[in-house]
């Protein structure tokens, strides 16, 4: 099962963008948004169009592309070692973060965000958060959590006198205990999307 939160990414776009817009500048300041085409982008374009709204002379721009991670990832780098400055805002994958600030691809947000990174990250699941830090420095924030969850049917539990799974090892017997009594073919010891 997968939740996904696009506010951080919204956050972040937005202070961004009345950074450049507090600057002395054009009447309009352009902010480009990369993101997956997989992450449903038309769901941020209308974030961003209200934001806009809002916001007269703050245009946001968003580009796609990219089904899978490694492709964002091989896109991403060819384009930022190129040195192509065209990018203000990027959504990375969790294990990207690092790599960017250190090949300095990425700059640290600290000073865009207003609140100090542990009660910034404080909400997030704590790999997620740990993977946003890089040297002590808030490299990205989290805009799409992707979790698993193990559901269990609890009468077949019962059926078999068997405890709720704790650990693998546990999950294992009672799978196959399981499946040796009830001999159904469409029944599965475990399965994961």
């Amino acid at each position: 099962m997968t939740a996904h939160h696009c506010i951080p990414v919204l956050l972040v776009a937005c202070g961004v963008a009345a950074q450049l817009a507090a600057a002395p500048a054009a009447a309009q300041t352009t902010l480009r948004v990369y993101m997956s085409g997989s992450n449903r982008p038309d769901l941020l374009r209308k974030m961003f169009d209200r934001y806009e709204q809002k916001a007269p002379g703050i245009k946001i721009v968003v580009e796609s592309g990219g089904a899978t991670s490694e492709l964002q990832r091989q896109y991403l780098s060819t384009v930022l070692s190129a040195r192509d400055s065209s990018l203000d805002v990027m959504q990375i994958d969790i294990v990207s973060p690092a790599q960017f600030m250190k090949a300095q691809w990425i700059a640290p947000l600290d000073a865009l965000l207003g609140i100090d990174a542990a009660t910034l990250l404080k909400p997030y699941l704590p790999a997620y958060a740990k993977a946003s830090l890089v040297g002590g420095k808030v490299a990205s924030l989290p805009a799409y959590v992707d979790t698993q969850f193990l559901f269990y049917r609890k009468d077949l539990l019962q059926k078999y006198s068997i405890a709720e799974p704790r650990h693998w090892d546990e999950l294992a017997a009672a799978a196959r205990k399981i499946l040796d009594g009830e001999k159904s073919p469409g029944l599965q010891g475990l399965s994961i999307q």
